[in-house]
C-alpha cells in the first residue's frame, strides 16, 4: 500500500507544463510543520519539511486556478521514485507525491443567513454554541468480561 496524506502551505504559485499529447503536469513544494520537544531544553521545537509534488490531467488544471502560494491544503498523494542520469551520467532520484486528491485544509466556519446578515452591516456575526441535552455526559467505557454491557449479565456466554 502506498498511501499518504499531508496537510501543509504551498510554498510557490503552482507551475503547470504540457506533455506533447496535451496532458497539464503541475508541479509545486509543501511545507509541513512537525513539532518535537528538546530533551535537553525542554523546550518544543517547530521544524519545516518540503516535500516535493505533481499532479497530472485535469486535477492539475483545477490546483493551477485554484490553489497558490501560503494556501493551505490537504493532500493525498502516492510516493514515487522519480531517477533520471545527468548531461555528465551521473545517476539521479528523487521522491515526489504524485497527488491522488486535493482539498483545502483551512478552517472555514459556516455561517447562516442571519450571521450573513449582520456582516453585511459591519457587525460580527458569532454562533451561539448549542447545549446538548446531558449536560454532563458520562464517558463511554468499552465492554469487558468484567464490565459488559447492560443487556449482558456477567455469568452469560460469550458466542465466540
Amino acid at each position: 500500500m502506498n498511501i499518504v496524506i499531508l496537510t501543509g502551505r504551498l510554498t510557490a504559485d503552482p507551475e503547470v507544463r504540457y506533455t506533447s499529447a496535451g496532458m497539464a503536469i503541475a508541479t509545486f513544494s509543501v511545507a509541513v510543520n512537525h513539532s518535537r520537544k528538546d530533551k535537553q531544553t525542554n523546550e518544543w521545537i517547530v521544524e519545516t519539511s518540503f516535500f516535493n509534488v505533481k499532479a497530472f490531467g485535469s486535477t492539475a488544471e483545477r490546483i493551477v486556478k485554484r490553489y497558490g502560494k501560503g494556501d493551505n491544503v490537504l493532500i493525498s498523494a502516492e510516493l514515487r521514485q522519480e531517477k533520471w542520469e545527468t548531461q555528465d551520467g551521473a545517476k539521479r532520484s528523487a521522491v515526489v507525491l504524485i497527488v491522488g486528491k486535493i482539498e483545502d485544509a483551512a478552517y472555514k466556519p459556516k455561517q447562516d443567513a442571519g450571521a450573513q446578515q449582520s456582516q453585511a452591516y459591519g457587525q460580527p456575526a458569532y454562533n451561539q454554541p448549542t447545549t446538548p441535552q446531558d449536560t454532563n455526559p458520562q464517558p463511554q467505557q468499552r465492554p469487558t468480561r468484567d464490565n459488559p454491557p447492560p443487556d449482558m449479565g456477567p455469568d452469560d456466554d460469550i458466542p465466540f
